[in-house]
C-alpha cells in the first residue's frame, strides 16, 4: 500500500458541490448506484474537486476502494477504452499508477488478488484488451492460466486465429467484474477528461451508468463543457452525443464548476489563504479575487507566485503576511506567464526532463524520459520526485506500472498547462527526435503486446515524421479498434493509413508491399463504412480494394464483390448488387470438386446473400433453388454463423410464402436463426437474428414480446455500430 499524506486537500470552499457528490455516494453505497459528472472549464478545480471529495469519502467510508482513469489528449479519441483499462489495472495490479485524486491510499494486496481471480473468473475475454495478460496470468495461479488460455486456443492445444470480440460482451463482462467486486468492498470509479474520450469508452459508461443501478458504484466522470461542441475543423467529441441522453436516463447528476456563486467563489479564495497560519486580511483576499475570480489554479498559482517572490512573507511566529513591496501591478496576467516564471528558476537538466517528458502527453514514464536524455533512470527520478516536486511543484509521481517482465514508474504533470507550456517551447526539429526515441522505447517496453499500445506508437511515430512506421501501428489499432466494434476510431485509423501512403518515399517501401497495405485499409474501411451506413463512400473504398486485389486472389476478390454487394442491398441498388455477387460467384467458381473451408465460407455466403436479395425483389422461384442447394452443403461445410445465415434467408422466404402471417415452419427457422447465432456469439448475427425475432412476433401480434426482442436488438446493433440494424429496430 502507498504512503499517504493526512493532510485535507486544498479545495474545502466548494462545500456544496463535496456535499452534492457525497449525497450521491450515499446513494450507491445504499443500493443504488449511479453516475455523477462534474464539469467546468480547464483550471476550474475539477481535479481539486474530486480530490477533496476521495479523501473524505475515504475518511467516512474507510473500505471503499477507489479507482481511476484518464482520457489521452493525443490518442485519446483513437484508443478504444483507455480510461476503463487504466481502472481496471488500478483494480488489480499493485504496481499500478493511481491516477485521478491524489492522497489516496491504493487497495490492499488481499483485495488485488481477489480482484484479479474476478477478473478471471467473470471477465476472461477482458484479458489482452483491457488489462495485459501475461501479468495477470501469472499472477492467479496455474488453474486460471490454463482456464484462460484455454479460452484463447478455442479448446485446442493450438493459438486460435483473431476473431472479432463482442463489443456487448465485453461490456457485460466489466460490468460483472465491477458487481462482483462490489460486493466486497463499494467501489468509487473516477474518469477523467471525458472530452478527450474515444466512443467505445463512452458507450461503454453509458452502459455501466445503467447496470450498475443495484451495485454499491458510485460512477464519476469530468469533462470541460466548452469541449462538447464542434470548433472548425475539430468534431464534436463522441461523449457529446451522449450528453441528452445521460440526461434522460439519470436526470440532473451534474456538478457544473462552470456556475459557482461568488460567495462559493469567495470561499474557496478563503480556503486556499487558509491552508497555511497566515495574517492576510479581508482587503488581500477582495485583490485576489478581483484578479483571479475564484478560478481554482489561477487563484493557486498567484498565491504560490506571490510567497516565491517574496512579496508575501512570513511573521516571526511562522504566519504568512503581507510583504512591505506588495503590488500587484506587473503580476502575469495570464497562468502561463506564472509557469514561465517558475519555469525560469529550473536548473537546465531539470527543464531538459520536463520537455522530453512533455512528449510523452500529461502522464509520462520516467524510463521513456531517461532514454530521450540519455540519463540514468535514478537519476531522472530523483530529480522528478525531488526538486520538481517538492520544490517546484511541477510534476507528481503516480506510482508503477508493469511492462513486459519489469515495471515502469509513471509521473503526471500536476496540470495540463505545464505540459503545453514545455511541449510548445520545443523546435520541431527537437520534437521530432524526441518523439522517435520515446516510440522506439515504447516499442521496447511492450513487445509482448505492441497492439495494446498501438494508438499510442502511431501517434509518435507520426510526430516524429516517420510514416512509414506510423502506418504500420493505424493499420494495427485500426484492425484492434474494428474487433471491438470501435468502428469510429477503425475508420480513424484506417483513412490516415491511406494518408500516410501518400506521404512514404517510394524508396521506403517497395512498390508491391505499399500496395498490399492500401489494400487490406481500403477492404477493412469498407467494412466499417457499411456498418457506419456510408453506403456509397464504402462501395467505392471497396472498389479501390478491388482493383488493388491481385487477379490471383480469388477469394480475397470474392469477398469484395459480396461486400459491395451488402452495401448495394442496403441503399435498395437490388439489380447491382445481385450483378456483384455472379462475378463473385463466377471467380469461385462452381461446387463441384473438393475445396477449402475457406472456399466453402465465400460460396455459401454468396449464395446467401443472393437469397436475402431476391427476397427485397419479391423473387420467391429464385429463392426456393437456392435454399434447397443450400441445405445439403450448409450441413456438410457450413459453421454456426453461415446456419445462421441459412435459417434467415429460409425465415425471410417464409414469410414471402406465407404472405407474412407466420406458418410454423417459419417461426422455427427465425428460431433456429436465433440459436445458431447465439451459438456462434457473433454480434451482428445476433443483433439481426434479434430483430427477425421481433418481426415475426410482431407478425403474429405478440406486442408485448416483439417490443422485447427489438428493445435487445437495438441494443446489441448499438454496440456493434450497425445503423442499419438501430433504423429498423427503431
Amino acid at each position: 500500500m502507498n504512503a499517504i499524506s493526512t493532510e485535507p486537500p486544498l479545495f474545502l470552499g466548494r462545500r456544496r458541490e463535496l456535499d452534492r457528490l457525497h449525497g450521491l455516494l450515499d446513494r450507491a453505497l445504499a443500493g443504488n448506484g449511479c453516475l455523477c459528472l462534474v464539469t467546468g472549464e480547464a483550471g476550474a478545480g475539477k481535479s481539486a474537486l474530486l480530490e477533496a471529495f476521495a479523501f473524505e469519502a475515504k475518511g467516512r467510508y474507510p473500505d471503499l476502494v477507489i479507482a481511476a482513469g484518464d482520457c489521452n489528449p493525443q490518442t485519446g479519441s483513437e484508443e478504444p477504452y483507455l480510461p476503463f483499462r487504466e481502472v481496471l489495472s488500478d483494480l488489480t495490479e499493485e504496481d499500478s499508477r493511481q491516477s485521478g485524486p491524489e492522497r489516496v491510499e491504493r487497495p490492499t494486496r488481499r483485495f488485488l488478488e481477489a480482484a484479479r481471480k474476478v477478473v478471471m473468473e467473470h471477465g476472461p475475454d477482458l484479458v489482452d484488451i483491457f488489462i495485459p495478460g501475461g501479468a495477470i496470468i501469472t499472477r492467479v495461479g496455474a488453474q486460471a492460466a490454463k482456464h484462460v488460455r484455454k479460452r484463447k486456443q478455442g479448446g485446442s492445444g493450438e493459438p486460435a486465429a483473431p476473431t472479432r470480440i463482442d463489443q456487448s460482451h465485453l461490456f457485460e463482462q466489466y460490468t460483472n467484474v465491477l458487481c462482483t467486486l462490489s460486493a466486497r468492498h463499494p467501489l468509487v470509479l473516477f474518469v477523467d477528461d471525458l472530452h478527450w474520450a474515444d466512443e467505445a469508452s463512452v458507450k461503454l459508461l453509458f452502459h455501466l451508468s445503467r447496470r450498475l443501478g443495484p451495485e454499491p458504484v458510485l460512477l464519476v466522470g469530468a469533462y470541460r463543457a466548452g469541449s462538447m461542441v464542434a470548433d472548425g475543423d475539430r468534431q464534436a467529441p463522441p461523449l457529446a452525443a451522449q450528453v441528452h441522453e445521460l440526461k434522460r436516463y439519470h436526470g440532473e447528476v451534474w456538478v457544473d464548476l462552470g456556475e459557482i456563486p461568488e460567495d462559493e467563489s469567495r470561499a474557496f479564495i478563503d480556503a486556499v489563504v487558509d491552508a497555511e497560519p497566515n495574517r492576510l486580511d479581508a482587503a488581500f483576499r477582495r485583490a485576489l479575487f478581483r484578479k483571479t475570480e475564484g478560478h481554482a489554479l489561477f487563484t493557486v498559482e498567484l498565491l504560490r507566485y506571490l510567497k516565491d517572490h517574496g512579496l508575501l512573507e512570513r511573521d516571526a511566529e511562522g504566519r504568512w503576511a503581507v510583504g512591505e513591496e506588495l503590488s500587484w501591478e506587473g503580476l502575469p496576467a495570464r497562468v502561463e506567464g506564472v509557469i514561465a516564471e517558475r519555469a525560469s528558476h529550473l536548473a537546465d537538466g531539470e527543464r531538459e526532463i520536463l520537455e522530453s517528458a512533455s512528449v510523452m502527453g500529461e502522464t509520462f514514464l520516467a524510463e521513456v524520459v531517461a532514454d530521450a536524455c540519455n540519463l540514468p533512470v535514478r537519476e531522472v527520478i530523483r530529480s522528478l520526485s525531488g526538486p520538481l516536486t517538492r520544490i517546484h511543484g511541477l510534476v507528481t509521481a503516480e506510482g508503477f506500472e508493469r511492462a513486459g517482465a519489469g515495471r515502469v514508474a509513471r509521473y503526471r504533470f500536476r496540470h495540463y498547462l505545464f505540459r503545453e507550456f514545455f511541449y510548445t517551447g520545443l523546435d520541431p526539429v527537437e520534437r521530432g527526435l524526441l518523439h522517435e526515441t520515446v516510440a522506439n522505447r515504447l516499442e521496447d517496453l511492450y513487445e509482448d503486446d505492441p497492439g495494446l499500445f498501438a494508438a499510442q506508437l502511431a501517434w509518435h511515430f507520426g510526430q516524429a515524421g516517420l510514416p512509414r512506421e506510423s502506418m504500420h501501428y493505424r493499420l494495427l489499432a485500426g484492425h484492434r479498434a474494428r474487433a471491438e466494434f470501435a468502428n469510429d476510431e477503425a475508420a480513424a485509423h484506417y483513412r490516415a493509413v491511406l494518408a500516410l501512403l501518400d506521404e512514404i518515399d517510394p524508396g521506403e517501401l517497395s512498390p508491391e508491399d505499399a500496395r498490399e497495405r492500401r489494400r487490406e485499409a481500403c477492404a477493412a474501411l469498407g467494412q466499417v463504412l457499411r456498418l457506419r451506413g456510408a453506403y456509397d463512400e464504402s462501395i467505392e473504398i471497396y472498389r479501390q480494394a478491388l482493383e488493388l486485389t491481385p487477379a490471383t486472389n480469388v477469394l480475397a476478390r470474392a469477398e469484395l464483390h459480396l461486400g459491395m454487394a451488402a452495401a448495394m442491398g442496403r441503399s435498395r441498388r437490388h439489380e447491382e448488387a445481385v450483378d456483384e455477387l455472379k462475378r463473385g460467384a463466377e471467380l469461385l467458381g462452381d461446387t463441384a470438386g473438393e475445396h477449402e473451408p475457406a472456399w466453402w465460407a465465400a460460396w455459401i455466403a454468396n449464395a446467401i446473400e443472393r437469397v436475402r436479395l431476391h427476397y427485397w425483389m419479391n423473387a420467391v422461384d429464385a429463392m426456393t433453388p437456392l435454399l434447397e442447394e443450400l441445405a445439403t452443403v450448409v450441413d456438410r461445410h457450413g459453421n454456426t454463423h453461415l446456419r445462421f445465415m441459412f435459417w434467415t434467408g429460409q425465415a425471410l422466404r417464409g414469410y414471402r410464402v406465407d404472405r407474412y402471417r407466420p406458418s410454423a415452419a417459419t417461426v422455427e427457422a427465425v428460431d433456429r436463426a436465433l440459436a445458431a447465432a447465439q451459438e456462434a456469439g457473433t454480434p451482428l448475427d445476433i443483433a439481426e437474428a434479434l430483430f427477425s425475432l421481433g418481426f415475426s412476433r410482431v407478425l403474429l401480434l405478440q406486442a408485448e414480446a416483439a417490443i422485447e426482442a427489438f428493445d435487445q436488438a437495438l441494443a446489441a446493433a448499438r454496440r456493434c455500430g450497425d445503423r442499419h440494424l438501430q433504423g429498423r429496430d427503431l
